[in-house]
């Protein structure tokens, strides 16, 4: 709990990916505390943010990942902890995430994607098309207008 500037209760929720960071923390046997300290933190801040709403690193996430694998023997599956995506756990059936998706760094302000840069491409050429049909649409409805002008004289 945190208090404001006028003294009044502001209280901090977990994320749905912060209850699933606390959920698997709990599983492995750890508070935030313990499990910062085992995985190398020398304050458990950095688990707290995550839980409260800043993203997940692939740095702590890889962490998170292997502590599970270390302490119980299961492969937690990352996409399960960062979007909810299931299953919980992968089996030898299913495909692990590549490194690649682990090691994608995280962009920032005014950059990117290669798929944001796609849609805006669709964005832009749909909003042409529907651009074209409003132009033509108008002009029908201009000589609609002159059509009933001259019939009336």
């Amino acid at each position: 709990m945190l208090l404001t500037t006028n003294n009044r209760e502001k209280v901090k929720t977990k994320t749905d990916q912060g209850e699933r960071i606390s959920e698997v923390i709990i599983e492995m046997g750890h508070t935030e505390r313990s499990f910062a300290l085992q995985v190398g933190y020398k304050h458990a801040s950095t688990i707290y943010a995550a839980e409260y709403g800043r993203k997940l690193s692939p740095k702590l996430l890889k962490k998170i990942t292997d502590g599970y694998e270390d302490i119980l023997k299961k492969r937690l599956n990352p996409q399960w902890l960062l979007v909810g995506s299931l299953p919980k756990l992968l089996t030898e059936n299913i495909r692990e995430i590549s490194p690649d998706f682990i090691e994608e760094p995280v962009l920032t302000i005014g950059q990117t994607c290669k798929n944001c840069i796609e849609k805006d491409k669709i964005i832009d050429i749909l909003t042409l098309e529907r651009n074209d049909l409003l132009r033509d649409y108008n002009n029908c409805l201009k000589e609609v207008l002159m059509l009933k002008k001259a019939a009336s004289r």
